[in-house]
């Protein structure tokens, strides 16, 4: 399907502290298709273990709140070069964590398990994401439920079992 890498909040970090020799020599190793060839990425849906720090679009998932101004900071303007660039990159985005409000822990880090009853708020954060990138122009062709399913990590994580993840995709 193509070869790719991660555009993290990091990533766009050192991206908007870069020079412009910098910024196209990375575009050129990363992306022309004599050299890597990237044609496709991921990115989180919200904050990961690669952001500067802890953030959701949508604080404990109420959606009238929805917000995309952290990710413009420096993941979105990054990801812009890179389409002007490479045209056909296409992304998948994958959650390390669903808002705090929507876990048992009642945090975004250590794990902690999506509460059942907010799966259906769940889905339709997630869709909102998709539909914020794809009405910014991003191909955003691939989708995973759960970053690390199995870790309880002290950064951004959740539990989710096989079983936990069919019944989020069944049901919401």
């Amino acid at each position: 399907h193509g070869f790719g890498g991660a555009f993290t909040d990091a990533a766009g970090y050192v991206y908007s502290l870069m020079g412009e020799k910098d910024r196209a020599d990375f575009m050129r190793t990363y992306f022309d298709p004599g050299e890597m060839g990237y044609t496709w990425g991921r990115t989180s849906i919200d904050s990961c273990d690669f952001s500067l720090e802890p953030y959701e679009a949508a604080p404990d998932g109420r959606m009238e709140c929805f917000s995309m101004e952290r990710p413009l900071r420096y993941i979105l303007p990054m990801l812009e070069a890179i389409r002007a660039r490479r045209p056909d990159v296409a992304l998948m985005l994958s959650p390390w964590s669903p808002p705090a409000g929507m876990k048992t822990n009642g945090k975004r880090r250590g794990g902690g398990e999506g509460l059942p009853e907010r799966y259906q708020d769940w889905a339709e954060y997630i869709c909102r994401y998709i539909c914020e990138f794809r009405e910014r122009g991003f191909a955003v062709r691939y989708l995973s439920v759960q970053n690390e399913p199995h870790a309880a990590q002290t950064w951004d994580s959740c539990l989710f079992t096989a079983e936990q993840e069919r019944d989020f995709l069944v049901g919401a």
